[in-house]
């Protein structure tokens, strides 16, 4: 395959995978998932990109494309804007008060990592990589791991390199 067009076609099946899980944990309840194309208001000035988003505020579920109160954002990482999701933007994001987890997921080296808003407001880091199930908290919801990293076909360097 086209070594150009593998990031994207992991990159958007992976997202497709994770907000169609979620949809299905929350079918029954208030809180809607969100995907594509989609802008969060992380700052007065400021909209940034979110793959996936979860919100229950009632103004972000009347909305067309721009949200200000999500629970959760899931960014799925690609190599050429992983400093810039995983840095600048998390900097900004966590700023909105309602933010409660803001999770990073690697396809590539199928790695997740859970940042999750504590009791006293401190962000703390959970590395969930070698757990069996992405758990995300802020909305009590997981799917098992393998499930959504089934569309990522490693090369076996790249294999090696995710186990070490």
């Amino acid at each position: 395959m086209n070594a150009v067009l593998q990031p994207q076609r992991t990159h958007g099946r992976a997202k497709l995978k994770l907000a169609g899980r979620i949809y299905q944990c929350l079918e029954a309840l208030p809180d809607q998932v969100f995907g594509e194309s989609l802008k969060v208001q992380a700052a007065e000035n400021t909209l940034l990109d979110a793959d996936v988003l979860v919100t229950c505020n009632a103004a972000d579920l009347g909305t067309c494309k721009t949200f200000s109160a999500p629970l959760l954002v899931i960014e799925v990482l690609l190599s050429r804007t992983q400093a810039y999701d995983r840095i600048k933007k998390f900097a900004v994001s966590r700023r909105r008060t309602a933010l409660r987890e803001y999770v990073l997921v690697d396809s590539d080296i199928r790695r997740v990592e859970a940042f999750r808003r504590n009791a006293v407001g401190e962000w703390v880091l959970h590395d969930i990589s070698e757990g069996p199930a992405l758990v995300l908290g802020c909305i009590e919801t997981s799917a098992p791991m393998a499930d959504m990293f089934d569309c990522v076909v490693l090369s076996a360097a790249e294999t090696a390199q995710a186990n070490t």
